[in-house]
């Protein structure tokens, strides 16, 4: 047996999806000899089932070939669409990936049509999200609630992040700003019409115009101003913020951080925090990762390692568990995904060119272990206090659940998302499937977060009033608090907001279909150990 290590994908080779077919199909699984011709599409539809049969981690849920008719999903006007709601279908059979408020689209599993430049750190969703440290939208991060003002309901749409390089940052747009109109109506009121429009707004490419109330953070009087965006590309810092704060003499850090971004956007602008860090003999940290969805697992290990302490090294940091069929090595489909090197080139192995199936998928072959080594600019923490909501996922719960067994681990905010699964990308003819491969647990044993992490100290009041990194927003002002023994002043447990200069308490909207996040949440494992069976 000869280990290979290889390095990050840079994309995949597309077979003919009839060649993958036949690849597929066993005995009593297979469909009718007939069933190998059809159309392009047709046989895409067939090549993501038959996929899922043997990579899927829930794979022993889905029914045969025959039972399942991959073929009734082929939609003629919207290929993508038509092979998303077959990936659902897919999905829910797993009872684990539940639909989102109720809508047609997984909770884990994702498929995209596969960028040109055959990075997997190109993943782009509807949102703009890339990983590569570029993005492609209007600069901001929003939220629209249902808010009691006075006798009535009003929509509250507010800016929770603006991302460092984008129009919005440069037109100086803060958190805590509050959208009021577009394209000049305004959108306030709460009724289905103004919620059309907002998820009409946001929805499309086409250029907006925001009418814009600066939140309260802001000094000086309440201003309101128009401001024309629209979606571009541009390139974002993924730290949103680094700060040190000294409170009794206790030194501690903050660690604002967006989204695990590849090692090239993410790796020295996280290395030049924590250097910081380690000058100031921080040993206390907050790490707020309450809007961070994921990315890759290569990044998230690095965080990992350089928050553990040096006598970590060579301990279990977390294991991926494959289904059955990938630990035994059965999962031919997967000879058809050729691996490439940094180079873009096929890896040549006696005579032929190594594929996924040359992987190894058993559990002791994808144990990942503490590596201080690379880390070396910061010494460790000795205490840790993440700060977590609902947006929290993947990578940024892999990093808490496996640091919990050997740091002092204390979660502030709200549960969090729940994805404790990951994947690694499999090309069909156009397109990126995304399917749940595996899921992680920590040297403990511990995974299975379906519904989330639950906080130490929960508190709904995801503070917009103040800025990431102002000593006074709430989440920031308890993490601080716990790390230097002082009490802990909690919120009313509520969202505050601020209309027309007088604070208000949200309520739930979901009484009013809005637009639904579709933010990136994932962990992409980018650098499988390779194994060749003999």
């Amino acid at each position: 047996m000869i280990s290979l290590s290889l390095p990050v994908q840079k994309g995949l080779v597309c077979l003919f999806v009839a060649t993958l077919f036949f690849a597929a199909c066993k005995k009593d699984d297979a469909p009718k000899p007939e069933a190998a011709k059809g159309t392009r599409t047709e046989l895409t539809a067939d090549s993501i089932f038959l996929y899922a049969k043997e990579i899927y981690l829930w794979n022993d849920k889905l029914p045969s070939y025959n039972v399942f008719r991959p073929r009734s999903y082929v939609d003629a006007a919207d290929e993508l669409r038509g092979f998303g709601k077959e990936l659902f279908a897919i999905t829910a059979l797993s009872g684990k990936e539940k639909s989102i408020d109720g809508e047609e689209w997984p909770k884990y599993s994702y498929i995209t049509e596969t960028d040109q430049n055959g990075s997997v750190s190109r993943l782009r969703e509807k949102s703009g999200t890339s990983l590569d440290g570029w993005r492609d939208d209007l600069g901001i991060l929003l939220r629209f609630d249902k808010v009691k003002d006075g006798d009535r309901y009003r929509f509250f749409g507010y800016v929770k992040v603006v991302y460092p390089g984008s129009e919005s940052f440069r037109a100086n747009v803060k958190r805590g700003d509050v959208i009021t109109g577009i394209n000049g109506r305004d959108i306030t009121a709460y009724t289905q019409g103004n919620a059309d429009i907002i998820n009409a707004a946001f929805s499309n490419d086409k250029p907006l115009t925001l009418t814009i109330t600066e939140g309260e953070s802001r000094s000086g009087a309440y201003r309101t101003r128009e401001l024309q965006l629209r979606k571009h590309r541009y390139y974002s810092n993924p730290v949103l913020k680094d700060s040190v704060y000294t409170i009794n003499d206790t030194k501690i850090g903050y660690f604002a951080y967006s989204s695990f971004t590849d090692s090239l956007s993410s790796i020295t602008v996280m290395n030049k925090s924590f250097a910081r860090f380690e000058r100031d003999g921080v040993k206390k940290l907050v790490i707020d990762l309450r809007y961070n969805g994921g990315g890759f697992i290569a990044t998230a290990q690095h965080l990992i390692n350089l928050l553990a302490p040096s006598s970590l090294s060579g301990k279990t940091m977390f294991v991926e568990h494959f289904n059955r069929t990938m630990q035994e090595g059965k999962a031919e489909i997967l000879k058809n995904q050729i691996a490439k090197d940094r180079n873009d080139q096929p890896i040549p192995y006696r005579g032929r060119f190594l594929t996924y199936a040359d992987d190894d998928y058993r559990p002791e072959a994808n144990t990942k272990k503490f590596n201080k080594a690379p880390a070396g600019m910061y010494s460790g923490a000795i205490d840790v206090v993440f700060i977590i909501t609902e947006a929290t996922a993947s990578a940024s719960e892999l990093t808490i659940n496996s640091l919990k067994p050997y740091l002092n681990c204390f979660i502030i905010g709200q549960q969090s998302y729940g994805k404790p699964v990951g994947f690694f990308p499999v090309t069909i003819d156009k397109y990126d499937l995304y399917l749940s491969m595996f899921e992680t647990r920590n040297s403990r044993g511990e995974g299975g977060y379906y519904d989330g992490l639950r906080p130490d100290l929960e508190d709904l009041n995801d503070d917009v009033l103040h800025q990431l990194g102002d000593a006074g927003e709430n989440y920031l002002s308890l993490a601080l608090a716990r790390l230097s023994g002082q009490p802990l002043r909690r919120s009313t447990g509520e969202r505050l907001m601020m209309i027309n200069g007088k604070k208000v308490k949200a309520s739930s909207g979901k009484e009013v279909k809005l637009i639904q996040d579709r933010s990136f949440k994932g962990m992409i494992e980018d650098r499988l150990g390779r194994v060749s069976r003999e």
